[in-house]
């Protein structure tokens, strides 16, 4: 349990200092603001479902999982 919550941390901070390189490319004065804006957009959700891929990875296997029977 501290292993893996551990592990979560980690993986947490790496990606969020990814995030944040990203971010800060992003808003540089050099790029249009249209196309600064889709960046953002592209970014954002790609970070969200890294996130949400590394979150799934902690979850138990389903076959340990019961799950009641309809009749």
């Amino acid at each position: 349990m501290i292993e893996s919550s551990l592990a979560l941390l980690i993986w947490l901070v790496v990606i969020g200092l990814i995030f944040w390189l990203v971010w800060y490319l992003v808003n540089l004065p050099q790029i249009p603001e249209p196309i600064r804006t889709v960046l953002r957009i592209i970014a954002l959700v790609i970070m969200i479902l890294v996130v949400i891929y590394i979150l799934v990875g902690f979850l138990p296997p389903l076959h340990e999982l019961s799950f009641p029977r309809h009749r």
